[in-house]
């Protein structure tokens, strides 16, 4: 059900693509142009997938919500299309107490991750102060769980996990608002469908994991531009 919800969000994105490329078409003047350069600085939220190689088989993949920072930059390649390269990292950490009485202990769950994305996006501007875009790209990413244990005689414990690796088709729509003549809040929201992989060493063999799942993620922050302001 997950996996069929992301497709018709995908859809959805694409079809906003198109939409706004017509639109922006239609437009006698229009943010974006040949040349013009946006960068930005952003909070990032989104959902990442991590293994658990010593937990469960079937519950070996477990989602995690993490926030972080990203940064990217827009070219512009024509009145209307702007090519996008983007980098991000992310945290989480996930604190319970197990209740093994008398012997009760602490987990801490922490997760990590960094991801490449590179895409087109179209532009359409609204109005003099607001423009809004949406584009298709391809994500690639790495996450990893760290598990650390607190025991209440005062040991501790817990293990590292393999790195989770994806490759996504991913898809985004946003809007930015001008505040000065070079500056803007830049906001977006994605979603994507991810091909993902783990290797794991078990009883001495090579273990290859696979996954096909969905994930979604956000992002809020200021973008600087160089250019024709709105």
């Amino acid at each position: 059900m997950q996996q069929e919800k992301a497709v018709c969000i995908l859809l959805i994105l694409i079809l906003s693509v198109f939409s706004f490329n017509n639109l922006a078409q239609a437009q006698e003047g229009n943010f974006m142009h040949t040349g013009k350069w946006i960068f930005t600085l952003q909070l990032a939220a989104g959902q990442v997938k991590v293994a658990d190689t010593n937990g469960v088989l079937p519950s070996i993949f477990f989602p995690y919500q993490e926030n972080g920072v990203d940064l990217g930059m827009s070219y512009g390649i024509n009145n209307t299309w702007a090519v996008s390269l983007s980098g991000n990292m992310g945290f989480s950490s996930h604190k319970r107490t197990v209740d093994t009485s008398p012997n009760d202990y602490v987990e801490n769950v922490k997760t990590s991750s960094w991801g490449i994305r590179g895409g087109l996006d179209v532009y359409f501007q609204v109005s003099d102060k607001f423009v809004i875009f949406a584009g298709p790209g391809v994500r690639y990413s790495r996450s990893k769980v760290k598990l650390e244990v607190d025991n209440a005689d005062g040991t501790t414990g817990g293990w590292d996990n393999p790195w989770f690796t994806s490759l996504s088709l991913s898809g985004r729509m946003g809007g930015m608002i001008n505040l000065a003549q070079s500056v803007g809040i830049y906001g977006s929201f994605g979603q994507q469908f991810a091909y993902s992989w783990f290797d794991v060493n078990s009883g001495g063999q090579d273990q290859k994991w696979k996954l096909w799942h969905s994930a979604w993620d956000a992002r809020m922050g200021v973008a600087v531009y160089f250019g024709q302001a709105m």
